[in-house]
């Protein structure tokens, strides 16, 4: 590829490697950055979509040149996280069904605030890769879900700015699993859809579990009855409790009329057509 004009010693020259399309190219590197962000030079870049297509290594050095790119969407390849440290001003990179089984130093994602970990294979590792998280110093919206994930570490608390927590879709079964949640101290909302909780974890007025929690979904969990979320109560800022698809909404009149007495700041969804505000996009 011929630069459209003379470079100068700062601007680097990306050699392309392949005259396959695309689609062919498993490597992620500089040329193909360009190529599919539609731009000359890489401060130029700052989204880019490269998603299903293959791709299963990087050109580390490349990715120093991208100093603007702030979101990144590399869904359904097979890349490691860490290889991508380089884009070391990233706000938002989206790495869901990747593959990935661990993540390795995440301490250079210094800017990253959105990541998107889903459906990949995590669970074996979900404690070193808990660890590695608690590195990235502004990550306050994490997505989980599709993880397989059964038990949850104790380190959950080092996430200390997560506020948005998405573990839907998960094997998440023992209630006092989700109690090693209650103590990261801004999580504002939790997403536990489709999982296999019966119910969520005790909580009393006096403690400080959960204490800016405004949102929960706790839908297609196994709750047969109100007092299996008894513990709500106690959480002065939650504002919306959902929970279609349990067995307790099979009479949804009679659950509402309950839970509007006990939770009289709160709104229960029991409409399957709500949104998922935790995997909402910024």
């Amino acid at each position: 590829m011929n630069p459209p004009t003379e470079p100068s010693k700062s601007e680097p020259i990306f050699v392309e490697s392949t005259e396959e399309p695309i689609e062919k190219i498993r490597k992620l590197h500089g040329f193909l950055l360009l190529k599919v962000g539609e731009v000359e030079l890489p401060g130029q870049l700052e989204r880019v979509t490269i998603e299903n297509k293959g791709l299963n290594s990087v050109e580390a050095s490349d990715l120093d040149y991208f100093t603007n790119l702030k979101y990144a969407d590399l869904g359904e390849n097979e890349l490691e996280m860490s290889v991508l440290s380089g884009l070391a001003n990233l706000r938002e990179l989206r790495l869901n069904c990747n593959c990935i089984t661990s993540l390795g130093d995440c301490s250079g994602f210094t800017k990253l605030e959105v990541l998107d970990l889903s459906y990949n294979n995590l669970a074996d590792q979900i404690q070193s890769a808990i660890i590695s998280l608690a590195t990235i110093p502004n990550l306050s919206n994490l997505d989980l879900s599709g993880n397989a994930i059964q038990s949850l570490p104790e380190e959950m608390h080092r996430l200390r700015k997560v506020q948005v927590l998405n573990l839907a879709s998960n094997l998440l079964h023992d209630h006092a699993e989700v109690k090693r949640l209650a103590s990261m101290s801004r999580l504002r909302e939790l997403n536990l859809e489709n999982n296999l909780l019966r119910q969520f974890p005790s909580s009393d007025e006096a403690s400080d579990d959960f204490a800016h929690l405004e949102w929960v979904n706790l839908a297609r969990n196994q709750i047969e009855d109100e007092q299996a979320i008894a513990a709500l109560i106690f959480f002065r800022f939650l504002t919306c409790v959902v929970l279609f698809g349990n067995p307790m909404t099979e009479e949804p009149k009679a659950v509402q009329t309950c839970l509007t007495f006990t939770l009289p700041h709160s709104h229960l969804d029991t409409d399957p057509c709500i949104p998922d505000r935790s995997t909402r996009t910024t």
